[in-house]
């Protein structure tokens, strides 16, 4: 199984039941009772005692207090703060955090022009707020800051959605937030390093149309799982002129005194990554994730990438990292200065080559001629980069494996390197249109992952193996156990009968075979197709030769194909009667 996958899902276990006693009510449940504080920007007097009847009015007031584990700072939903940051600096405990959120009816309580900064604090929980129009981060983290939990904020045209740096400590949460329309990157990470245990986590946020990065990581030891992120890399506008930036960036602030500053030993899944934007003619990037120049002994998988300018997973100068289950589909829509048009690259940068990277149990589906499904240059051939259970498929026939200044080659010819096992295929999705990559029954990535490199779960988090052994690919094929319709058959006149069942919500259709044979099998094409619910269907002019009866099988249709064949039935123009089962 994956290396630390369990423990790490143990751990985000154990943060959303901490988070559900904070975030799934109005007052924080916590066994150390604080005191209670509310603000109000029309109706409040920082004169006042701050209890909900007498409401402080201003920002300025809740900064120069100072609070005590367990409170509770309360702002009215539906008020505006403008001008005036909240400056956060208070120091919580983990069994009473304190909390600044939401009260009363209505949209979040909303700073503008301004931000929230946290620095010097420790278990302190912040959500519910709008926070737009900042100069710098909408909320910012740092100065050995540790335990904050960022949730269910909004945070749009600031410069950046969230920034965390200058020394910050461990053990934060960004936890469901949408974060959308910042001028710099949705959440940067600056220079942050963590230890194995104390990880930053960001998570189930909403991460898109920013100018740069949707999230960029120059960091060590970050799980950043379970997030939407689509459509940046585009300015405010609309206009697609920015330059270098990717969904998720991994990014080390290399110098030659310090080598390993960012960007190594984090884990990257079960994130949905699609229409990133880098299209200029001189654009290089536009990736759904990328690990940049010294990212190294990163893990990425799970993810889904689609319809992003550039791969959807790039290692560019990274070495020993670890690409495994992602599913990734029609990436690649743009060349500029790229070197390939690819679904996954492996490259050397100018400065530091791509070595011992291991790419596992990946799907790669491209839908134009021009894009491969993998790439990986010529320097980084010879770096002992392995690939292998992929499925590689390019549904035009064109372009299937980039391999350095060989171009476009074989599966043969690709897996005649150091790598021996990857396949090609159509890997059957589900609807591929609706962006279902789901897998259908027969689908050739079922049962062949290399189970010593696949994770123990799935993109929705449905255990690994559900057959012999894991899938290759983000999803692992589901096998339902599709009940057997029950069909009933009634005369409705001299000529035709109904047949009737009770819907499964399993089936996707129903088909519906007829035989002169009592005990037929079907095959060939069904006579009646049924797409619905409607649990009936008439058929016509079989009633009325006492020389010829008809019998009657339903199959329902699993939506991944799977399927089941209901009883068998049929009419005697001699005694209309069930037949046999």
């Amino acid at each position: 199984m994956a290396p630390n996958s369990l423990n790490y899902l143990l751990l985000f276990v154990l943060i959303l039941l901490i988070l559900s006693l904070s975030v799934g009510s109005g007052s924080f449940a916590r066994p150390i009772a604080g005191s209670d504080y509310y603000v109000d920007a029309t109706l409040g007097n920082d004169n006042n005692s701050g209890s909900i009847d007498q409401p402080w009015q201003s920002i300025a007031k809740v900064t120069g207090e100072t609070f005590s584990p367990g409170d509770h700072i309360h702002f009215k939903r539906g008020e505006t703060w403008t001008g005036d940051s909240l400056f956060i600096d208070d120091v919580g405990s983990a069994a009473a955090p304190i909390v600044f959120d939401a009260y009363g009816e209505g949209a979040e309580p909303h700073i503008l022009n301004a931000g929230i900064s946290v620095s010097g604090a420790a278990y302190v929980i912040i959500r519910d707020f709008e926070v737009s129009g900042h100069g710098y981060a909408g909320i910012g983290v740092q100065q050995q800051s540790h335990h904050i939990t960022l949730t269910r904020n909004v945070l749009n045209h600031n410069v950046a959605g969230i920034w965390m740096g200058n020394d910050v400590g461990m053990n934060n949460v960004v936890f469901d937030n949408e974060i959308y329309l910042n001028n710099g990157n949705g959440v940067a990470v600056d220079t942050v390093f963590c230890t194995p245990g104390n990880e930053t986590i960001i998570a189930a946020n909403r991460i898109y149309s920013n100018t740069w990065h949707g999230i960029e990581l120059s960091g060590n030891y970050h799980i950043v799982e379970q997030n939407v992120v689509y459509a940046n890399g585009e300015n405010p506008d609309g206009s697609d002129d920015m330059v270098g930036h990717s969904g998720i960036h991994l990014f080390s602030r290399y110098h030659e005194n310090d080598p390993d500053l960012g960007g190594d030993y984090n884990i990257i899944r079960y994130n949905l990554l699609y229409d990133n934007r880098d299209n200029e003619p001189n654009a290089t990037d536009g990736n759904g994730i990328q690990m940049d120049m010294w990212c190294d002994d990163n893990q990425v998988y799970n993810n889904i990438a689609y319809d992003n300018d550039g791969p959807g997973v790039i290692i560019f100068g990274g070495s020993r990292n670890l690409i495994y289950n992602n599913t990734l589909f029609d990436n690649g829509r743009h060349l500029g200065w790229r070197r390939a048009r690819t679904q996954l690259m492996v490259a050397d940068s100018d400065e530091v080559g791509a070595a011992m990277n291991k790419i596992y149990n990946n799907i790669g589906f491209s839908q134009d001629a021009a894009a491969y499904a993998a790439y990986i240059d010529a320097g980084a051939r010879a770096r002992n980069n392995i690939f292998s259970h992929n499925l590689w498929h390019n549904a035009t026939g064109g372009n299937l494996l980039g391999l350095g200044d060989n171009g476009s080659v074989s599966l043969t010819t690709w897996n005649a390197e150091s790598w021996a096992h990857d396949f090609s295929g159509d890997p059957q999705f589900v609807d591929a249109v609706s962006h279902d990559f789901q897998l259908r029954f027969g689908s050739p990535a079922i049962d062949a992952a290399d189970p010593a490199y696949a994770p123990d779960d799935d993109f929705i988090t449905a255990s690994r193996p559900q057959g012999a052994v894991p899938d290759i690919g983000a999803y692992e094929y589901q096998y339902h156990q599709v009940s057997m319709p029950v069909i009933t058959i009634s005369a409705l006149n001299s000529t035709d009968v109904r047949l009737t069942w009770e819907h499964n919500d399993h089936c996707a259709r129903y088909e519906f075979w007829r035989d002169a044979s009592p005990y037929f099998s079907p095959s060939g094409d069904a006579i009646q197709t049924s797409y619905d619910a409607s649990q009936s269907w008439d058929d016509a002019g079989v009633l009325g030769d006492a020389g010829v009866n008809h019998y009657y099988i339903a199959r329902c249709i699993h939506y991944n194909q799977a399927l089941t064949n209901s009883n068998r039935t049929g009419e005697f123009d001699f005694a209309l009667v069930r037949a046999l089962n």
